[in-house]
């Protein structure tokens, strides 16, 4: 998010440093001198500060495309998470639910899924990632988080420390 906020504030400052009344009253100005020469190096120098701020501009749209990128879930994405994600809790259920044989076992193993099945769709996807939900961050980080500490054996559990 800083990153962002930073990316916005120079664009913003270069977006009001040369608006084209700006360059129009700078190449005015230069055109005002006599000098032939004063002139053409006046002009470069606008022309040059002009393409530095393209390249700038570039450099900031790109910044922002890599932002977006790390934000949103592909379309590609989206597909494959909702035709693969319902098996594997499906089967992990399944396997959670091997120790009660009962029927009442299995349906509610059947009912979970069903109701996870509409939440997985790719509507769903889309319609959270266009309300501004941030799937990578608010599931794919902690879950990042999570793996990291039980594998390196601290579960977020103050219990670890030995006295």
């Amino acid at each position: 998010m800083i990153e962002l906020v930073a990316i916005t504030g120079a664009l913003k400052t270069l977006v009001n440093a040369n608006t084209a009344s700006v360059v129009f009253q700078k190449v005015g100005a230069a055109k005002a001198n006599r000098d032939k020469d004063k002139t053409i190096q006046e002009l470069e120098q606008i022309i040059n500060e002009l393409i530095n701020e393209k390249s700038e501009l570039i450099r900031i749209s790109n910044a922002l495309e890599d932002e977006l990128i790390t934000k949103k879930i592909s379309s590609e994405d989206i597909d494959y998470i909702s035709k693969e994600l319902l098996p594997i809790l499906e089967a992990f259920l399944n396997s959670a639910n091997t120790d009660s044989t009962s029927k009442e076992g299995q349906m509610n193993t059947l009912e979970l899924i069903n109701l996870l099945q509409p939440l997985l769709s790719k509507e769903t996807f889309n319609i959270l990632q266009a309300l501004g939900f941030n799937f990578k961050e608010a599931i794919g980080e902690p879950l990042t988080i999570l793996v990291k500490n039980l594998i390196s054996g601290n579960s977020g559990n103050k219990k670890n420390s030995r006295k």
